[in-house]
Order: structure tokens, then sequence, then C-alpha cells
């Protein structure tokens, strides 16, 4: 399925509790993880009952280089962690490279 000419990926849009086409606006900075703050153009899905606002501080793995997501992309977001639901979100898997797609 196409987005405004973004491919989003059914497979991974079921697996995610937020998916969003977005922009990274700072790559972040962290030591396990990394918080990338991300710009939101579009909610495409929200299941946590947790407002989207226009940007995001999403987790990823600090080992990834986000060098890769200049320009719009499409993310699929997952509590960093499940049993508070806090609104407090990571990349799919901890992963940029297996939470997003272009």
């Amino acid at each position: 399925m196409k987005r405004n000419n973004i491919a989003v990926s059914e497979e991974l849009a079921l697996r995610s509790s937020v998916v969003v086409r977005a922009r990274i606006l700072e790559p972040g900075e962290g030591s396990k993880y990394r918080w990338a703050k991300i710009k939101v153009i579009e909610v495409i899905k929200n299941t946590t009952g947790n407002p989207i606002g226009t940007t995001l501080d999403v987790a990823y793995i600090s080992s990834e280089d986000p060098a890769f997501l200049a320009g719009d992309f499409v993310a699929y977001l997952e509590p960093y962690n499940v049993i508070k639901n806090d609104g407090v979100l990571k990349f799919l898997d901890g992963s940029l490279h297996g939470g997003t797609t272009r």
C-alpha cells in the first residue's frame, strides 16, 4: 500500500501500535538507546489510546546510523514499555532499519 508516494508495509503496520509518516529532526543521544526527535506529518494508525503530537521522541538501538532517514519515511512504532503504556515509543523491535519504510 502507498500513502502519499511512500510505501506502507501492511505486515509491519499489523505489528505496530503507532504508524506515522514522519521526518527526522534530530538523531538524538543515548547509550543503549538513542532518542530521535521526529516530526509527525501524518498519523496512519494509533491504537495506544495516547495522543500523538506533532513531534515525538522515539527510541532506537544506538549502534544504528540514522543518516539513511533523510527525507520522509513511514515509522512503525511500539510502546517502549508495554506494561506502563505511558506514551513513550520506540521503533519496531528498537530498530531504525526494521521500523521504517520509504
